[in-house]
This record gives C-alpha cells, structure tokens and sequence, in this order.
C-alpha cells in the first residue's frame, strides 16, 4: 500500500527524530538520577528507584559509603551579576577538607571536555539563589569536580577551574554574545 503524504512526512519525521530520541532517553535518566541524588543528600524520601536508574543509583551510594562528604549546597541556583550569567549546579561538597563544586554525570562515554567550564562558571558565581528565593553571597570553594556516576561504579574527577578556565569561560561567553 502506498503512503498518503500525511503519513510519508510522519516517517520521514519519525526516522529523522532517531538520534534526539536515545540522547533524550539518557537525558531522562540523568535527570532522574540527580533527582534522587538530591532527595538522598535533602534526607527525603527516595522513591521506588526504576530498573534503568538502580545501577547508577547504587553507584551513587558507594560514593557516599566511599568518602566522607558533607553536602552544603544541593541544586541551587548561582549567578554572576557582573557578567551576566546563572544556573544550577549539582552541589557544594567538602571532601577531604576540600570544598567543591561538584556536577554529577550520567553519560555512559564520560564526561565532555565542556563540563570544565560549566563548573568553572558555577565556581566563579557571586551568588546564591536559595529555592526559597534568598539571595546570598556564593561561598568560595576550592575547586571543582566531576561526579562519574557508571552502571559499574563511580570516577570522582577533579577539574581545573582556575584562573585559565575562567578566562576560557569568559572568553567563550562574549563569543556567544
């Protein structure tokens, strides 16, 4: 049978769509594994894990059981007023006496080399939007540090978000400006 124009242009859609489709999937996933991230370190209830998430989840807890971390900041919002920019990170966390901006990651091919200037920029914030709206100054942190949550473990990465990643960001902001 032949395909009417209506369901030829939904094929051609459909097919084109297949590569957004899977990053899309692993998107979800990701968001899902930091939402339970978050209730863990908010000592909320962490609701029933699906099948998809359980590896990475569990992964997640061998970190915690792994390091002594103190989580200070969990998905806030932090903004830079003299250039322009904000988001959310993952967290702040000291480890080892160390305190990080730390950004989980659920890829299953690491991180992307890109990932440094986020966390530079969440490093180089001048404030904190609470979730209750109270603006705060951002607390200085010592670094950064990449989260590597796998389906058979962890990597906690360090990342260099010094002064030569913050003229990188700042450099690529104007550019996108």
């Amino acid at each position: 049978r032949e395909l009417g124009e209506k369901d030829r242009a939904g094929a051609i859609d459909w097919l084109m769509g297949a590569p957004w489709r899977e990053r899309d999937r692993k998107g979800d996933l990701g968001t899902l594994v930091h939402r339970i991230a978050e209730q863990a370190m908010l000592d909320q209830p962490i609701p029933s894990i699906p099948d998809e998430a359980r590896k990475k989840v569990e992964s997640f807890m061998r970190f915690l059981e792994d390091w002594d971390v103190t989580y200070e900041m969990v998905e806030d919002t932090v903004a830079n007023y003299t250039y322009g920019y904000a988001g959310t990170l993952d967290a702040i966390v000291v480890i080892n006496g160390s305190r990080l901006v730390l950004d989980y990651f659920t890829g299953d091919k690491g991180p992307f080399p890109e990932k440094a200037l986020q966390i530079t920029a969440y490093r180089h914030a001048t404030h904190v939007i609470t979730k209750d709206s109270q603006v705060h100054p951002m607390p200085a942190t010592d670094g950064g540090a990449i989260l590597h949550l796998k389906d058979n473990g962890y990597r906690l990465l360090p990342v260099d978000t010094g002064e030569r990643m913050w003229d990188a960001f700042k450099f690529v902001r104007e550019c996108f400006h």
